[in-house]
């Protein structure tokens, strides 16, 4: 239960959290990452609640701030997060836990570290129009972001 990753006082223990971790995969390059889907337009990605539409390329330049060269994919606007590429196929196939927020939104979570400490990815998925899952972002998160997944958001999902 996701309870167990919360001290007596109800924080969350990013230590207990840490302990469950994996190594942070190696950070991808553009073809390595592309490489990883039949198709780098549009591809589906299994998940333990639904199958996700992605796009491979736009996943990987949201990663970035900017976007790419030609402007046809913009970045996340905020930070470059190319680091966190090679964690966001297993956050997504091998999530810690899913939960759901009020919006129906979907925040899948995994556990990594590396020689700087924990990483908390998290990648989001939401329905669209025709109740297809969709992805939409992956990011590390805060202390308070995690802490709002944890208490905040309805469980859909954890890890056995």
């Amino acid at each position: 239960m996701l309870s167990d990753f919360l001290t007596p006082d109800g924080e969350v223990d990013f230590g207990k959290l840490e302990l469950v971790s994996e190594p942070m995969p190696q950070r991808l390059n553009y073809q390595n990452f592309l490489a990883q889907f039949r198709n780098t337009q549009k591809a589906t990605i299994k998940t333990p609640i639904a199958n996700i539409e992605v796009n491979p390329k736009y996943m990987f330049y949201h990663l970035t701030k900017s976007g790419d060269k030609q402007n046809k994919i913009k970045g996340n606007g905020k930070e470059n997060r190319i680091w966190l590429s090679g964690g966001m196929l297993k956050t997504l196939q091998n999530p810690l836990f899913v939960a759901r927020d009020t919006q129906d939104t979907y925040y899948f979570y995994k556990a990594f570290k590396n020689d700087k400490g924990l990483i908390n990815l998290v990648s989001i998925a939401a329905p669209n129009k025709n109740l297809k899952m969709i992805y939409k972002t992956s990011y590390n998160g805060t202390s308070k972001r995690v802490r709002d997944i944890i208490k905040k958001y309805e469980l859909i999902y954890e890890a056995s």
